[in-house]
């Protein structure tokens, strides 16, 4: 996303959600104050950070920026209940959830009980306290490519959880995969 930024400042990356549009530079720049907005919180490399946003406009900039800190990102659905949010949070470690406001009861209660701070993600009121963010400069932030990106929650048969660690390098390669194929297709789509 970041080299995408420098290169193709301009142009468009899409989130058909609501038919939002960003360009990748301010995209780039979302994310930037995001991590910057983290790094006041205390997240550090490594730590794990919740997101239960769904197909929302500021899910891109909430993701790139949790990897931007060099933390993991740990994705919660926003049909979650209090007490799965709770589990999501104990089990992976967790230190703060990004929650969309029209799912905060199922958030707060969860993070309360799981003893996890959380910040309330709503399209106004987020948007602002970004702006008061300083774009955060990640260059002194080093991910090694087996280092864990994304941490996912899948159900089991028996009611429980099992994490699903996605590495740096994984991601890289779904994101050269998903570069050849999906965003050409995007483009033959665009009006």
């Amino acid at each position: 996303m970041q080299l995408t930024s420098l290169l193709k400042p301009d142009q468009a990356f899409v989130v058909r959600l609501g038919q939002t549009t960003f360009s990748y530079a301010e995209l780039d720049g979302a994310s930037a104050r995001v991590a910057s907005l983290l790094r006041g919180r205390g997240v550090s490399p490594g730590d794990h950070v919740a997101v239960m946003l769904g197909r929302v406009a500021e899910l891109p900039s909430a993701y790139y920026g949790v990897l931007r800190t060099g933390a993991v990102v740990v994705p919660i659905d926003v049909g979650s209940s209090a007490g799965q949010v709770e589990v999501y949070l104990t089990s992976s470690g967790a230190r703060l959830v990004l929650a969309w406001h029209e799912c905060l009861d199922a958030a707060e209660a969860g993070a309360r009980d799981a003893g996890v701070d959380y910040i309330v993600v709503h399209p106004i009121g987020f948007h602002a306290l970004l702006e008061e963010m300083k774009p955060v400069v990640d260059a002194d932030i080093t991910r090694e490519p087996d280092d864990i990106a994304v941490l996912l929650y899948a159900p089991t048969t028996t009611g429980t959880v099992h994490a699903i660690e996605v590495t740096h390098a994984e991601l890289r390669a779904q994101a050269g995969e998903n570069g050849e194929i999906v965003i050409p297709l995007m483009e033959e789509q665009r009006c």
